[in-house]
Order: structure tokens, then C-alpha cells, then sequence
């Protein structure tokens, strides 16, 4: 139990290392003009940049080797676009560098940078050439990180609301055993409703770079507002509100506990919902986005539940705990269709071909998630076919209590590659 623990705990560690190794943009940028390494003899006009999809350049500096900084005025439009031109005043010979920083329709903050070099036209011809390629700037910060770890909290809060309200369903029968889940369910959706509230702001942060006063900047949050971002806050925190909206009324009105159980998962799916509106699949097809909302919902009921049945080893008989566990396994049967349809059709989606799963470090990140999936399906059926029909006393219960546990912690390690694949890392595929 200790050694698996250790290298389950080692994954996540090495999970999160990766942040330093596998950033990689989500709408990059497809040519420059200049180019990027560029020698030119006549003073260019223009910056032209083409993005590979549809984007908000939100900031363009333009530097010369003295750290003189050239004043350029930013294009104004209301709509995103894949393509800028930018006037540029008469330069003085030098070596200059442009970094550039773009929100892509998802949301995710794109930065950049190249170079090029003014000699004037005295120069020698062979000191001349027009060849190069862009370099975006993905270093990892801390912004990233925080916002790493405030999606993976989502994540967990989610797990804990919907496995909380899927106890309540299934532990129905054992009215006097549900009062240790109950706590489980108010717990994740705190948790929640505060994450998601600093959610927006870690963003508006991350591309303000101006630290902690940077959550707050007025110009960077209207930018993100408006975007996939703002979309998906706006939908979560509805979503988020009316489930614990449902929480306090079935504090208040006991006798409704079913009604408002049942609405929270209203709430529940528009949370769901909101997670289509950003990262890789924001402009993705219809089909793609419903897959993604049904595999957060069935992945989280599953991930979710894991605690409810660990402490219902502690407190039902071994008859009562025998039939939770197969009514569980019934729900699984549906719950492992669904993940691997919907998984599927959303990595299709993502990657396209076999060979961006071995060559690209989001690729890498979805086959260790796809391995991690592998590992909790295996537990799932060494419970249905080995340890639920051999419960007969406490020793049997004690052995699923452990199994459980092991599971629980490669569902966290799923949440945690998810998080990190969401955020850092994009699709080379599309």
C-alpha cells in the first residue's frame, strides 16, 4: 500500500515538472513580417503578424538594442482576428525585437517574440537575408502554476459535489447512514463557488504581469469578459450559485432533500457546459463540446463517488455494503460507455493522428491520462469481480476499503494531468 502510494504521489509530482517542459501555444502565430532573424537593408513600413486562428492582440513592444522603445499604436477591433498590420515610424539602424502578446478565442493568453535587424542601405549584400521562424515565448510562470492549482481545486470541488449528490441517490435507502457524505457534498461546493470566484482573476492576472494588483486591471478584465473566459466565469458561477443555492435549501426544508438534490444537477451540467467555452475545444465542433460536457459529468460522478464508498466500508454491515457496491457497478457499467465514447471522440478531435500522441507534449500528457484511466478501470473490475463477491467480514471489508483508497488517488492524478493539459500544454493537431 505504502510503495503504490509513493508512486502514485511521484506521478503527480513529476506531472506538474512537465509544466517546465511542454508549454506550448493554443493559437500560435503562423508567419511575421518581418521575419523573424531578418537582415534588411530598407527600413520596414509595417509589423505583420498571421496567426493560425482567430485572436485579440492585446499588447505589441517594439525594442531597439539601446532599449529604446519605438511607439506603435495597436490596432482597435471588436472582433478577433487572424491577421494585424501595424504602421511602424522611420527606424533608425539597429537590431530590434518584437514581443507581442494575443488572448486566443479560448481565452488562453499566447505570448511571443522575434527579432530582426536594420542595417540601412549602405550595408554589404551578404550581410542581407529574408529567412527565419517565429519564436514563441512560453516560459512557465507563476501565474500559470496558481492557475494549474485553481483549476485542479475546481476539479476537486466538482468531484465532491457531484459524487456527493450521487451518494445521496444511491444511499436513499440507508437514511440514517447518509449524514458522514452529507458533509462531503456542502464541503465541494464551497469549495467550488470560491475557486471559480478567484478564477477569473488569476486570469486577468496572468496577462496584466503587474502582480497582485495586476488581478484587478480594469483593461485586461474587459478584455476577458468578452472573450471564452468571461463566458465560461459567467456560466460557472450561475451554475456554482444554484447548487449552493439547493445545498442551503435542503438545509432548510429536509423533507425536500430529493427536489432540491435534483435541481442542483441543473447547476451541475451548466458547470459542465461552461468548461466547452475555453481551452482546446472552445471553437470546436457542436458534437465535440456536447462529448466534453457528458465526460466531465460522467468522469467527475465516478471520481467523485470513490469517498462515499471508501466511508461506507467504515459504516454499513458487509450485506448492505455488498449491495451499495453492486448498484455501484451497475452505474459504472453506463459511466465507463459513456468516458470512453466521449474520450475518444474528444481526442480525435484534439490530436487527429497517432503520431502528435508520441511527438508533442500534449499528446504525452493524454497518454499518461489515457494509462491513468487504464489503472482505475482495472481497480473497478478487481472490485465488481474479486472483492465485492468475497465480502464476508472485516477483513474482506478492509481490503476494498484499501483498493478504494489506491483508486481515489489515481482519480486525483487524472484531475491533475487534466489540469495541466487544460492550461499549459495545446494540440498540435487543428
Amino acid at each position: 500500500m505504502n510503495k503504490i502510494m509513493k508512486i502514485i504521489n511521484l506521478l503527480i509530482v513529476s506531472c506538474f515538472l512537465l509544466l517546465s517542459t511542454t508549454a506550448s501555444a493554443h493559437t500560435g502565430i503562423q508567419s511575421s513580417s518581418p521575419k523573424n532573424g531578418a537582415v534588411m537593408k530598407q527600413a520596414p513600413e509595417m509589423i505583420e503578424l498571421s496567426f493560425k486562428g482567430t485572436v485579440r492582440l492585446i499588447q505589441l513592444e517594439l525594442k531597439a538594442a539601446d532599449g529604446e522603445l519605438v511607439n506603435l499604436e495597436l490596432p482597435i477591433s471588436d472582433e478577433p482576428t487572424k491577421h494585424f498590420s501595424i504602421p511602424l515610424p522611420d527606424l533608425k539602424t539597429s537590431t530590434y525585437k518584437v514581443n507581442w502578446v494575443s488572448a486566443g478565442a479560448d481565452g488562453h493568453k499566447i505570448k511571443g517574440k522575434f527579432g530582426f535587424k536594420y542595417v540601412g542601405a549602405n550595408a554589404a549584400a551578404d550581410s542581407v537575408t529574408d529567412d527565419g521562424a517565429e519564436v514563441n515565448d512560453n516560459r512557465i510562470s507563476g501565474w500559470v502554476v496558481a492557475i494549474v492549482l485553481n483549476k485542479l481545486l475546481i476539479y476537486i470541488a466538482l468531484a465532491m459535489t457531484v459524487g456527493g449528490l450521487a451518494a445521496m441517490f444511491t444511499l436513499s435507502r440507508y437514511k440514517d447512514r447518509q449524514i458522514p457524505f452529507i458533509r462531503y457534498l456542502p464541503v465541494g461546493c464551497l469549495l467550488g463557488f470560491i475557486a471559480v470566484t478567484i478564477s477569473f482573476f488569476l486570469q486577468v492576472g496572468s496577462f496584466a504581469e503587474e502582480g497582485i494588483s495586476g488581478m484587478f486591471n480594469a483593461d485586461y478584465a474587459d478584455i476577458l469578459w468578452g472573450s471564452g473566459v468571461g463566458q465560461s466565469y459567467k456560466l460557472q458561477m450561475i451554475g456554482w450559485g444554484l447548487v449552493v443555492l439547493m445545498m442551503l435549501l435542503m438545509w432548510l426544508k429536509p423533507a425536500a432533500t430529493d427536489l432540491f438534490a435534483s435541481l442542483s444537477l441543473i447547476g451541475v451540467f451548466m458547470i459542465a457546459a461552461a468548461f466547452t467555452l475555453t481551452g482546446h475545444n472552445a471553437e470546436a465542433p457542436i458534437w465535440v463540446r456536447i462529448a466534453l460536457a457528458l465526460h466531465v459529468v460522467a468522469a467527475m460522478w465516478w471520481i467523485g463517488s470513490l469517498y462515499p464508498l471508501r466511508s461506507a466500508c467504515d459504516v454499513l454491515g458487509v450485506s448492505n455494503l455488498q449491495s451499495l457496491m453492486v448498484e455501484f457497478g451497475k452505474q459504472a457499467m453506463f459511466l465507463v460507455g459513456l468516458l470512453v465514447v466521449a474520450g475518444v471522440v474528444i481526442s480525435y478531435h484534439l490530436e487527429g493522428n497517432f503520431s502528435n500522441l508520441v511527438n508533442t507534449g500534449h499528446g504525452n500528457l493524454l497518454l499518461l491520462k489515457i494509462g491513468t484511466v487504464a489503472v482505475i478501470l482495472s481497480l473497478a473490475a478487481l472490485h465488481k469481480f474479486a472483492y465485492v463477491p468475497a465480502l464476508s467480514n472485516g477483513k474482506s471489508t478492509a481490503i476494498l476499503k484499501r483498493s478504494i483508497t489506491i483508486e481515489m488517488w489515481v482519480g486525483v492524478l487524472i484531475l491533475v494531468v487534466t489540469a495541466v493539459m487544460s492550461s499549459v500544454t495545446g494540440p498540435a493537431y487543428g
